[in-house]
């Protein structure tokens, strides 16, 4: 029983893996570093144009390899750091999805970057609608994607206490580990659990969608995905006063996330005034994945272009 316990709750902590189903075929690209009296601030900035600010989810860092080349080669520049806690920019910068938000702008400010259009990605939803709120001067608009809009994880709940024991900086490693090694002994079952716990639709028909460029593009993000010092702040996370945000709100999501469920669109779109619903036509949490991904795609640089972007 405990240990059927323990692989639930391994694979509910890799909800906020979100933004590997941005992956793509391209070369990776190299972070930049910026350091200052506080620690290390590690990013990507690729493309030239207007910039469009990616804010990855959880159990990542600005390494993956995302699917924003449609981006640039629409004439933006993409900048993706690495969240206070991944990666190599310092947990020190920030541990509350507000600080994360302050974050972002002394980031913008040392590479002189004065306005952006924020993507937020499932566990990067409460920083993206934070610096939305903190910063409405310097965001030209917000997408939410699969996004995290109030709480998700109920404390004082075994889930919650697992998480934060199971995905700590000194065990994580080894729980990844073994995430590793149980795709490689048996890919499909992998799968197939996988979306069991990011569709409330059968695990089957999800994964029938996928292609083998798409296992591939998983087994890739996988093979490097770190929990560092960041997810177990990220439990904690909460964007407060939502209302507040007046910038122009695209809130993308699939009705079918169990992870992150569609609750939180419902709730984000009540909430913020100038927002606007967008029905996801994904199976899952893995919005990126499946033959429907280019209807996603067309939204983003839709609403970028409506809002003068």
């Amino acid at each position: 029983m405990k240990k059927k316990f323990i692989k639930v709750l391994i694979f509910n902590s890799i909800i906020f893996i979100g933004t590997y189903l941005n992956a793509q075929k391209t070369n990776e690209m190299k972070p930049q570093i910026i350091k200052n009296e506080t620690g290390t601030i590690e990013y990507i900035l690729e493309g030239e144009g207007k910039t469009v600010l990616f804010i990855h989810g959880g159990n990542d860092d600005c390494r993956t390899e995302f699917k924003q080349q449609h981006l640039i080669e629409n004439g933006y520049q993409v900048l993706a750091p690495s969240r206070p806690g991944y990666g190599n920019t310092s947990v020190e910068f920030g541990k509350t999805a507000a600080e994360q938000a302050e974050f972002l702008k002394i980031l913008l400010d040392s590479i002189k970057i004065e306005k952006v259009a924020v993507i937020g990605n499932s566990a990067g939803g409460p920083t993206a609608l934070e610096f939305a709120k903190r910063y409405p001067a310097h965001t030209a608009c917000l997408i939410l994607e699969e996004a995290i809009s109030k709480n998700w994880v109920s404390k004082f709940t075994p889930t919650y206490y697992g998480m934060k024991y199971m995905l700590h900086p000194k065990r994580q490693s080894k729980l990844w580990g073994k995430m590793r090694a149980e795709f490689e002994s048996n890919q499909q079952k992998h799968l197939l659990r996988l979306c069991k716990m990011f569709s409330t639709l059968k695990a089957a028909y999800v994964l029938e969608d996928w292609t083998d460029d798409d296992i591939k593009d998983y087994e890739k993000y996988l093979l490097k995905c770190s929990s560092g010092y960041g997810f177990i702040n990220d439990i904690d996370h909460k964007a407060k006063d939502i209302h507040l945000i007046t910038v122009p709100t695209l809130i993308s999501h699939s009705p079918f996330d169990k992870n992150v469920p569609f609750s939180h669109a419902i709730y984000a779109h009540k909430k913020i005034k100038n927002s606007r619903l967008f029905i996801a036509p994904a199976k899952s949490h893995l919005n990126y994945q499946g033959k429907d991904a280019k209807y996603i795609i067309d939204k983003r640089l839709s609403f970028l272009k409506e809002t003068g972007w």
